[in-house]
């Protein structure tokens, strides 16, 4: 969808262009002739009257001052429009890197850095679908609770787990797996 809205920008900004050039060219037509009272530079010859050249003449004129504003209207429309392309390429490349950063720090930790009450401790927590008490953590695993305080100020040390105040107890949310 996205590559679709981007071409259509493109052929847009394209056509402006296109337009501005086609503009410039008729602005040059409209401003030569204006110059020379009213008479088409290729048929200057033509025996016009006087009440129909001045007529044309400020036709001619008027034809190029809308010109000249179609032409810079067009340009200014043409270089924002491929303005806007290149934030949108530069935006996707910086959302690409940080989502190879992500991938590269993935939400895992290596067992050997956990001690064998802390892994116990991530065991139950993933068993409880990553969120859990203190209160229930410290019923469920058997540590006594300051034990379990202890374990649980080192895995968020390690940026294992988190905790949030949760009326009288907190809420443990676990933030990374074990790596198998």
């Amino acid at each position: 969808m996205k590559q679709l809205e981007t071409t259509f920008k493109n052929i847009v900004m394209i056509l402006c262009f296109i337009y501005f050039g086609i503009s410039v060219l008729l602005f040059i037509f409209f401003l030569i002739t204006f110059i020379n009272d009213g008479q088409i530079f290729l048929f200057k010859r033509l025996m016009l009257q006087d009440a129909v050249l001045n007529v044309t003449k400020w036709i001619y004129g008027f034809l190029a001052i809308t010109t000249a504003f179609g032409s810079i209207t067009s340009f200014l429309a043409g270089i924002a429009l491929m303005r806007s392309s290149q934030k949108v390429i530069v935006t996707e490349a910086v959302k690409e890197t940080e989502k190879k950063v992500e991938e590269k720090h993935e939400n895992k930790i290596d067992s050997d850095v956990l001690l064998p009450d802390e892994k116990k401790i991530i065991g139950i927590l993933e068993n409880h679908n990553g969120y859990m008490t203190q209160r229930d953590l410290v019923i469920e695993s058997k540590f006594s609770k300051v034990k379990i305080h202890r374990l649980l100020k080192n895995l968020e040390a390690k940026k294992v787990i988190s905790k949030y105040a949760f009326g009288m107890t907190n809420r443990i949310r676990l933030e990374k797996k074990i790596k198998e």
